[in-house]
């Protein structure tokens, strides 16, 4: 394809069994012709050419709209590397007759040195770019889509759900889950249809259920936020479904979450009954709201600190849950004690960690009003790589919801019967985003109660997993309460991918019942999207196949020790910078270095835009004492080595590393 101009022929197959051709000339067609051109402002991917390329490109790559098509045409030179990076990557337009594959080909080579480029001084991200597995490559020419729930296998069975199985019990050990799934939830993987009853009794109601994501960490995130959403609002869970099924439930009267602030009780309201029915249907249980008390029906309301990954404020926004700084302006909440204003989101501590005694007055104001409590965790925050004391702050949340009747909430319904039953829940949710710690730091803890690694006497690993529990202390015993719901992490962060992945997991207690089970696939539809990449679970499976527990120990103490060295290394930097023997013109003169509890990254002072960009630095601004201070940091993952910080160190002594002008 792409090396001639003459017409094609295309052969028709007809209905009646005969066939016939026809000649396509090139460009033919309703497709715009002539093709648009993009206008002066090409986007630009430092590193992908280099000016020298342009000379040796320009005789492939004609700017068509362009009189500039060589380096001397007076163009600036970062327009000119746009302009030649799209034509380089320009597809078919209308008018031609395909790409050549010599054209291809350079596109193809100019790409791969690229990210040889990248992978040289990769610092600036959370993910690991030196990776190994080009022995997978068979799987990458076949599809292998995990559609539907992870435990049923359904009709498509170009499917990797054994695969899936195996990495979800994996983590459900490592995050203290009990496990295997019980999977008494879901019946066989063949609908019967003289059975209607989907759902059956529980065994075992605290195993884990989850899935592995496709849209890394954020999958899970937006999914653990909208479980919570279910469970607190008081919408049928999947644990219920049995009963439904046992006593005739239909659907609400209502179900709207755009507000329910207003009044207390939220729009859900309250399902009606149709005692002819045998047994609901899954779709009409997906939408069941359980009745409520007024005092306890109130809409749950989202807290999550200042160093929350982007995703959650995007997922509150999608799911139409309101943040507690909305919900106090809205109905007017005075300010809480200690506080001139409502905050935006809950405050952090200077190393980056969420404020617990912060978090506990702003909790309270809600909950005294009979808000349930919708909370987001971090173990290890984007920025920072900060780790929360989510044990700390369940010592100081428990109390608060018992004083305020929400340790047990009591949700209604009436049975087929007329006979009033009873459902009691939690008036909170606690989801953790361990997009990059909730993978490394159990190993890390491992490592440190087998010897392997020291600690600072007074540094201890936050646990965060759904083994947490409360405690028991002089008024009341809070050790039966999990503190845990769901939990989400990426799997191309510290294990490493070639695209994004993670995994999303919390107990089959609190998995939503799912609308419907589609007979097209022959299994529940229980994750967020239809499809999943199979890929994602085969991917990890394998690395964790490789990779024993002493291996991740050792990589997790690697990782570790590397962010000891780098903090000392900027640290001595720092010293010479605050003496006057190094860039004496920076004002204030100080690289601000710090590096939060256990964290992976190392925050100093961002350097100018070619160390930037040579070592794919991220940069953030950060507000200190009325002072703004540009800010960068590097992440010791597992492809960082000694020799690579040492030059960037090397690179940060040099004249002129700072100037941001340059």
């Amino acid at each position: 394809m792409g090396k001639g101009t003459s017409n094609q022929t295309f052969t028709n197959y007809h209905d009646n069994g005969k066939l016939s051709e026809v000649a396509c000339a090139p460009g033919s067609g309703s497709l715009t012709d002539p093709w648009k051109q993009p206008g002066s402002n090409y986007p630009y991917t430092p590193g992908l050419l280099a000016m020298d390329d342009v000379n040796k490109l320009s005789h492939l790559l004609p700017l068509k709209n362009s009189a500039s098509a060589t380096p001397n045409a007076g163009s600036r030179p970062d327009e000119l590397l746009g302009k030649f990076e799209y034509e380089l990557f320009k597809l078919q337009q209308p008018h031609d007759t395909g790409l050549s594959e010599e054209k291809r080909q350079l596109a193809l080579s100019v790409t791969r040195r690229f990210f040889d480029r990248c992978k040289a001084n990769f610092l600036g991200f959370p993910g690991v770019v030196s990776l190994s597995y080009s022995h997978l490559a068979d799987f990458l020419d076949v599809e292998v889509n995990n559609v539907g729930d992870p435990f049923t296998t359904g009709s498509s069975l170009t499917q990797a759900k054994f695969m899936e199985r195996a990495v979800l019990d994996y983590f459900a050990a490592v995050w203290k889950a009990e496990w295997p799934h019980d999977v008494r939830t879901q019946k066989a993987d063949v609908i019967d249809s003289s059975d209607k009853q989907l759902v059956t009794a529980l065994e075992n109601p605290s195993s884990y259920w989850g899935f592995v994501t496709t849209m890394g960490c954020t999958e899970g995130n937006i999914y653990g936020l909208w479980s919570g959403r279910h469970y607190l609002s008081g919408e049928m869970m999947l644990v219920d479904g049995h009963l439904a099924g046992e006593y005739g439930l239909g659907r609400p009267a209502n179900e709207d979450h755009s507000d329910g602030l207003s009044n207390g009780q939220g729009k859900s309201g309250s399902y009606f009954v149709n005692g002819d029915q045998e047994r609901a249907t899954l779709e009409k249980l997906s939408g069941t709201v359980l009745r409520s008390p007024t005092k306890e029906s109130k809409s749950p309301i989202c807290f999550y600190s200042s160093e929350s990954h982007y995703s959650i404020r995007k997922a509150v926004v999608l799911l139409k849950i309101k943040t507690f700084h909305k919900a106090a302006t809205k109905l007017n909440f005075p300010p809480p004690k200690g506080f001139d204003s409502w905050p935006t989101e809950v405050p952090s501590n200077e190393d980056g960690s969420i404020n617990v005694q912060s978090l506990a007055v702003l909790v309270e104001e809600f909950a005294k009003r009979g808000y349930p409590a919708l909370i987001c965790f971090n173990s290890g925050t984007t920025f920072k790589g900060a780790y929360d004391d989510v044990e700390k702050a369940a010592d100081l949340l428990l109390p608060i919801f018992n004083r305020h009747n929400l340790l047990n909430r009591s949700f209604y319904y009436t049975d087929g019967k007329g006979e009033v039953r009873q459902v009691k829940r939690h008036g909170f949710w606690v989801h953790v985003d361990g997009a990059l710690g909730a993978t490394h730091m159990p190993f890390l803890k491992m490592a440190q109660m087998q010897g392997v690694l020291e600690l600072e006497p007074d540094t201890t690993i936050p646990d965060f997993d759904f083994a947490l529990r409360g405690k028991k202390t002089q008024h009341y015993d809070y050790s039966d309460i999990e503190v845990v719901n769901s939990i989400a992490t990426s799997g191309h962060k510290w294990i490493g991918c070639p695209f994004p992945s993670g995994v999303y997991m919390t107990k089959t207690k609190y998995q939503m019942m799912p609308r419907e089970k589609p007979s097209y696939i022959l299994t529940l539809d229980t994750t967020l999207s239809g499809s999943r990449s199979g890929l994602a679970s085969v991917f990890t499976w394998d690395y964790l196949a490789r990779h024993s527990f002493n291996d991740l120990m050792e990589k997790a103490v690697h990782c570790h020790n590397l962010a000891t060295a780098l903090a000392g290394k900027l640290r001595v930097l720092n010293d010479l910078v605050e003496r006057g023997e190094l860039h004496p013109n920076l004002s204030p003169p100080s690289l601000w270095v710090s590096r939060s509890p256990l964290s992976l990254a190392v925050v100093f002072r961002r350097p100018n835009k070619a160390i930037m960009h040579s070592y794919i630095l991220s940069e953030e601004e950060e507000f200190r004492d009325g002072e703004s201070r540009k800010l960068s940091h590097v992440y010791t993952m597992g492809h960082v080595t000694l020799e690579q910080i040492e030059r960037l160190i090397h690179d940060l002594s040099q004249d002129g590393a700072f100037d941001l002008d340059k």
